[in-house]
């Protein structure tokens, strides 16, 4: 999740000063396994870099009601950082994506 020291002026933040939170659809490769395990490899953000997935920490598995599909959360390292990183299976209407969470500013 980007993350920014103070908000802008114009933003239209909640009541604790935080800004909205946003997916952000990105590309990822990724290994798919024998067994059905998906693994990411590296993900290429909206401005068109990419970066190489270093480890994976963590992996939950996430019903997902309010779009009838499923959500598997991934704790990666990317670099010396560590973040989420969500693989959406089946969502209405489309086939399964992938994304990061972002704060978003008005």
């Amino acid at each position: 999740m980007l993350k920014f020291d103070k908000a802008p002026a114009s933003c239209q933040c909640d009541e604790d000063g935080d800004a909205a939170i946003k997916r952000e659809y990105i590309d990822v490769v990724a290994d798919y396994l024998p067994d059905g395990t998906v693994r990411p490899v590296s993900i290429k953000v909206e401005d068109g870099q990419t970066f190489a997935i270093a480890g994976i920490i963590s992996v939950i598995h996430m019903s997902a009601t309010k779009r009838n599909g499923a959500e598997t959360r991934y704790y990666v390292r990317i670099g010396d950082r560590e973040h989420y990183l969500f693989f959406e299976d089946a969502p209405q209407n489309r086939g399964p994506r992938w994304f990061v969470e972002t704060k978003r500013y008005y």
